[in-house]
């Protein structure tokens, strides 16, 4: 069973300002992965004393705060992208516009070199 099987079904998922995407599972764990993960890992629980729905719900709104382009992503690039972009002179941003390296994209996203702190 994979670990996001075993979480149950995800609720939302977003891209942080630091380059981690998060998955919110609907039994109270959160999952991580970053570029140097190979697969998802428990980042973080729901507290004991916190009900399901009050966490559910405050993360549901934390979610909906985030800018459209955190929202966007759901797959990190891989270290030959990085590579690549960082050869180039042109990035994309998570949600797929051409960059220069230490750019934004028009809907505000950074390009994944200047997110991931490469530049």
């Amino acid at each position: 069973m994979s670990i996001t099987a075993e979480y149950g079904p995800e609720i939302g998922h977003f891209l942080t300002e630091r380059g981690a995407l998060y998955s919110i599972r609907a039994t109270g764990v959160t999952l991580m992965k970053t570029i140097t993960t190979s697969d998802w890992v428990v980042a973080l629980r729901k507290k004991p004393e916190v009900p399901l729905a009050t966490w559910l719900s405050n993360k549901r709104k934390a979610i909906a705060a985030l800018p459209a382009w955190q929202l966007a992503c759901d797959q990190l690039p891989s270290m030959e992208e990085l590579q690549e972009w960082a050869a180039d002179g042109i990035c994309e941003t998570p949600t797929g516009d051409r960059v220069e390296p230490d750019g934004h994209g028009p809907d505000g996203a950074p390009s994944w070199l200047l997110l991931l702190g490469f530049i």
